[in-house]
């Protein structure tokens, strides 16, 4: 698990390119696992009124157009509007916020990559990710901002702390599981919710501080627990997870960021066996 996807005499653009295609792949893997707690999958909506199957599947078609975007940016402003673009077509065609968080996480990483003078190790693309949150985030001014509040209320740094520190959630803890479980098992829907299991129990999940609290934060790390206790027995636990789903939808209550983090790593792992992977 050294190096990213790599094709002998491609251009830094056309491996740039193939690495986001594998990325906006993390995104449909993210959609179509199911069921999940509280996200649009499916079989239903979740804790989601405002949105369905249909429209995040229409989403992630827009991060297409997207993803050529990046390709074609020659600096971090030429990204940073690519992905302002990008939200609008998102808030113009669908109306509701499908992937606004994923589209900031492929910015981040185009900008990362580009940093990289060839196909970088996950090491580089950490310190990268890092260097070039800090660019992001550095003339930010947003102590009275909404996520601001909610990362003080719950004492975590959420997506920002995230990103400044290099995705560890992502590189140091959820994708070596979703290796660990598919090298073993050859199942890749297994290792997927053996990856969700993680992201749940571990993930600043600020969107569900948002919905529902500090104690919706705890609920979601318990059920990831509680996931991946299931999954030890070596299946995928579907009525639990049912169950799940509508304790989640119950109390209004859903995980945002833990998603955005999934669909990252599902296209890293794609992207490190060099093939577009689908259930």
């Amino acid at each position: 698990m050294n190096s990213l996807i790599k094709e002998p005499k491609e251009s830094h653009k056309e491996q740039l390119s193939s690495f986001l295609a594998h990325i906006v792949q993390g995104a449909r893997t993210e959609l179509y696992l199911t069921p999940k707690p509280g996200l649009v999958d499916l079989l239903d909506s979740g804790s989601h009124e405002d949105l369905n199957l249909v429209n995040m599947s229409r989403s992630i078609c827009l991060l297409e157009e997207y993803r050529a975007e990046l390709v074609s940016a020659k600096s971090l402003d030429d990204m940073v509007q690519a992905g302002i673009r990008a939200e609008e077509r998102m808030m113009s065609l669908l109306g509701t916020n499908t992937h606004k968080g994923f589209i900031f996480l492929m910015g981040l990483l185009t900008d990362a990559y580009s940093r990289c003078s060839g196909i970088p190790s996950l090491c580089e693309l950490s310190e990268r990710c890092a260097e070039a949150s800090a660019s992001l985030f550095k003339d930010e001014r947003e102590p009275g901002s909404c996520g601001a509040a909610v990362r003080k209320e719950a004492g975590i740094g959420g997506i920002r702390g995230e990103c400044l520190n290099g995705l560890p959630t992502v590189l140091d803890k959820a994708l070596p599981v979703m290796f660990s479980v598919y090298e073993e098992t050859d199942n890749y829907p297994l290792a997927a919710f053996h990856c969700l299991a993680k992201l749940m129990s571990v993930t600043e999940d600020s969107t569900a501080v948002k919905r529902c609290g500090i104690e919706g934060l705890t609920t979601l790390r318990n059920s990831g627990f509680r996931l991946g206790a299931l999954l030890e027995r070596g299946d995928v636990p579907f009525n639990e997870l049912i169950d799940m789903n509508e304790k989640f939808k119950a109390i209004n209550l859903t995980m945002g960021g833990t998603a955005d983090l999934f669909g990252i790593t599902a296209g890293l792992f794609s992207s490190l066996h060099r093939r577009i992977i689908k259930f």
